[in-house]
């Protein structure tokens, strides 16, 4: 065969090679590109949903301490109802502000319950705010303070539980 033939089919082959080599690397660095890029979304989406959750939670931790600070006046101004009027005919009623006050507290809590993640701190606060919402329908100004000490305790075993899952937000 004759040199420029040679020459030919060399450079042919130089460059087919040439190409395969530049496409594979392309190929190679998109699939590489795309696996970070979605490594990054991802990443993304999880620190976004971490802090929505860390934020609910604080902003839960407060509403509950507000709630609780409501119940403890309900409890106060039940107590002295009951022990003023022991045998009253009638049913006691929370002040108009006092009542909308715990409306409110609840309706806050209502919302923010059904955004936490967490089944059993889910679970944990259903059952503080059962239990306190409770008090004020006491018999006695005694059920009344065993009713608020079932609140404060399940309050205080619920704020255990969502203090270790917010430090997982971290």
């Amino acid at each position: 065969m004759d040199a420029n033939l040679w020459g030919f089919i060399g450079a042919v082959i130089g460059t087919l090679v040439g190409a395969t080599a530049s496409i594979v690397t392309t190929v190679i660095n998109a699939k590489s590109t795309y696996k970070l890029q979605a490594q990054a979304n991802s990443d993304s989406r999880l620190d976004r949903a971490r802090d929505f959750h860390r934020s609910n939670l604080l902003e839960l931790q407060e509403i509950l301490s507000d709630h609780m600070r409501l119940i403890a006046k309900a409890h106060l101004a039940h107590a002295a109802f009951l022990d003023q009027y022991p045998n009253a005919p009638e049913e006691f009623r929370l002040s108009d502000e006092l009542d909308e006050s715990i409306r409110l507290a609840n309706r806050k809590l209502s919302i923010r319950i059904e955004r936490v993640a967490d089944n059993t701190l889910r679970e944990k606060i259903k059952a503080v705010r059962s239990v306190s919402n409770s008090v004020s329908d006491a018999k006695s100004a005694d059920e009344s303070y065993l009713m608020f000490q079932k609140a404060g305790e399940a309050y205080q075993e619920m704020e255990t539980v969502l203090g270790a899952v917010l430090r997982s937000y971290y």
